[in-house]
């Protein structure tokens, strides 16, 4: 009986021991693509999916919804400084929004 209790004692000291030498496996190798391939990636998702640029963009239009509506009610009324004391009221009203980015520029806009 102690030949076998040495027997099973030293296969389980060669078995921790076994377990213990093993190699590691190797990391895995850094991504090919990084932050700098792509520099506008996260500007780009942050304002395809966050609801604070939702809200913000809603805000915004909102705010010029009412400004449209009292320079519409104002026929003499201008946005542009340098047109204050001059008489438009003649021609009709024109609204000028920057497109160049946030409207034009989204990949949703280039499918057609």
């Amino acid at each position: 009986m102690s030949v076998l209790r040495s027997a099973i004692g030293f296969l389980a000291a060669a078995c921790l021991i076994a377990a213990c030498a093993t190699p590691r496996a190797e990391p895995p190798p850094p991504p090919t693509s990084s932050r700098a391939d792509h520099p506008t990636l996260y500007a780009t998702l942050w304002v395809q999916t966050s609801a604070e640029y939702r809200a913000a963009a809603w805000q915004a239009y909102a705010a010029a919804r009412e400004s449209l509506h009292r320079a519409l009610a104002d026929p003499a009324w201008t946005a542009a400084v340098e047109q204050e004391g001059r008489d438009y009221t003649g021609l009709p009203p024109a609204v000028v929004l920057d497109a160049t980015r946030p409207c034009s520029t989204t990949p949703r806009s280039r499918r057609g």
